[in-house]
């Protein structure tokens, strides 16, 4: 997965031109490193940002293959308040390559799980099952803005440490049997 330069919709023209550049620092990058990861058989998945609008992401795309380039859609990043991004994920799903998955409330990057904020799942999953998208679900979560954070305690107490996994845990799997439910559906109607 890799952070990249990326324009918001509220990039001012001037500061374009900068981001740009380092937008041709990837590319050279990338063109040394496409013999390298074919090689390898592996590809980079270029991580959606907060407020991304995504306009680099699919010139990115459209520029190089499939088994060098794809997506990691961080569903945190994509639920911020400037710019909801799951319209682009959609359009890009084909490209879909890893998942950062956890939750907010629109306001900030903060890593809850699942079904805490207002990310929209159920769209979520049927995006996913009909991306084929090939690997397991994967989460990027913490307890740092969970209800089960004790505020100026550091180390968390284990018992809630346990607390928050199991809530976790119970909530991600909630979510992956969404899109097994949704892949099935898809079969279905295929059939």
């Amino acid at each position: 997965m890799m952070h990249i330069p990326h324009f918001k919709n509220s990039t001012p023209e001037e500061e374009k031109g900068s981001i740009l550049m380092k937008v041709d620092a990837f590319r050279r990058s990338m063109d040394d490193l496409i013999p390298i990861l074919r090689n390898a058989g592996t590809s980079i998945a270029i991580e959606n940002m907060w407020g991304d609008n995504w306009e680099i992401i699919f010139t990115l795309l459209a520029e190089y293959p499939a088994d060098v380039l794809g997506i990691c859609y961080d569903s945190g990043h994509a639920n911020s308040n400037e710019l909801k991004q799951m319209d682009f994920l959609e359009k890009g799903k084909s490209r879909l390559a890893a998942l950062h998955l956890h939750d907010n409330d629109g306001s900030g990057d903060q890593h809850r799980p699942p079904f805490y904020g207002t990310v929209d799942w159920p769209r979520l999953a049927g995006i996913i099952a009909t991306s084929g998208y090939p690997r397991q679900i994967s989460y990027e979560m913490s307890i740092g803005s969970s209800q089960f954070r004790i505020p100026d305690v550091m180390p968390q107490p284990e018992d809630v440490c346990r607390a928050f996994l199991k809530d976790a845990y119970e909530r991600c799997v909630k979510f992956a049997q969404m899109v097994e439910t949704a892949r099935r559906k898809v079969q279905t109607e295929k059939a």
